[in-house]
């Protein structure tokens, strides 16, 4: 069986912000810069494809804000994360992939536990890599 078993940990920049309003007037907001996961990856091949599901650990610097009341929280918010993708090698060296996930940072309480705030993401990722080397080459003894 073409079983995969492995880990993988990544941290991106990515500048995102939501602010949902009342008409004209903003009535709160969220945005973050970093974030990252601790994850592990299973996956089963077939021929030169991957499929594969993943889970784990999740964390991201995270700001809430409520404008009318000048309140702020801001911190690592830790929480989960889960997805699946496929992974295909085209080549020796090329090989694309897609990949789905969905994270979970809890809910965020802050100024007496008056405000609160629950934070997920979706996201697709759809990339390209290419290996460098390859495989290695069979070593031809002559006498």
């Amino acid at each position: 069986m073409p079983e995969t078993i492995g880990w993988l940990s990544k941290l991106q920049y990515a500048d995102f912000s939501s602010s949902p309003t009342y008409g004209v007037y903003p009535l709160s907001g969220s945005e973050g810069n970093y974030w990252g996961s601790v994850r592990g990856r299973l996956g089963y091949a077939i021929d030169r494809t991957l499929l594969y599901v993943t889970g784990g650990l999740a964390g991201a610097d995270i700001k809430h804000t409520v404008v009318n009341l000048g309140t702020k929280n801001s911190g690592v918010e830790y929480g989960w994360t889960v997805g699946a993708g496929l992974e295909h090698a085209f080549t020796q060296n090329w090989s694309a992939r897609v990949e789905y996930r969905y994270s979970d940072f809890g809910t965020s309480k802050w100024a007496a536990n008056v405000n609160k705030a629950d934070t997920t993401d979706h996201t697709v990722r759809v990339g390209l890599s290419y290996r460098f080397g390859g495989a290695a080459r069979p070593v031809m003894a002559r006498y």
